[in-house]
């Protein structure tokens, strides 16, 4: 289900995310109730989750540190033992 104007978004039923609270466009609505249907999917079967800032905040992290260490590994700075 995708209602901009009633300002709802639901993706696959277990991600949620209300218009109003985190940005006016669209595609970071559907963004964003994409990262809460993932956070249900990881929770278990028959979740739901509400998106919150916290969310895409823990998502940039992730990205951040995911940059950092390719760029470590690219340079020659990691090993493993």
């Amino acid at each position: 289900m995708f209602v901009w104007g009633a300002g709802k978004v639901v993706v696959g039923g277990s991600g949620h995310r209300r218009s109003g609270r985190c940005g006016a466009n669209p595609e970071n609505a559907v963004r964003d109730a994409g990262t809460a249907m993932y956070q249900a999917k990881a929770q278990g079967k028959a979740r739901v989750v509400m998106f919150d800032r916290a969310m895409h905040e823990q998502c940039l992290a992730r990205l951040e540190l995911e940059a950092d260490l390719r760029e470590v590994v690219e340079r020659g700075e990691l090993s493993l033992h």
